[in-house]
């Protein structure tokens, strides 16, 4: 149970997400100063030297629930912005990717999990465009 956020990389939309979660109980992950993040030195030194992918925070009451911010764009930013959609995510309008975009970005991460869930995604892809 994790949500994966693809943001724009620029300091005041990074600061302004890690009020938000932070507004929300949330803590990262990593024994880090996610202040950092908004740096563009710091946070290509963690990508570059540390691996970092995603900036993960958990909730301390249920850690299993997880939103991660990915460190770098994982496709260009701009066409996924102009292919997401606006959907309802109970009273609140959530910005989603595609579902094109979503199964690429699961093949380039390439665990099993994301692997497996490719053939559901696919699925849902190809009954989509039936209709």
């Amino acid at each position: 149970m994790d949500l994966d956020l693809v943001i724009a990389l620029d300091a005041p939309n990074i600061n302004k997400a890690l009020e938000v979660l932070a507004g929300l109980g949330l803590k990262p992950r990593l024994p880090i100063d996610p202040a950092g993040f908004a740096d563009e030195q710091i946070r290509r030194h963690w990508i570059q030297d540390k691996g970092m992918m995603v900036l993960s925070f958990v909730d301390p009451i249920l850690p299993t629930a997880a939103v991660d911010i990915f460190a770098a764009y994982p496709m260009d930013y701009r066409q996924l912005l102009n292919h997401s959609i606006v959907t309802n995510l109970g009273d609140i309008p959530a910005r989603v990717c595609s579902l094109e975009h979503l199964i690429s970005m699961k093949r380039m991460a390439n665990r099993p999990h994301d692997l497996a869930d490719i053939v559901d995604l696919e699925q849902i892809l190809r009954a989509k465009n039936e209709f």
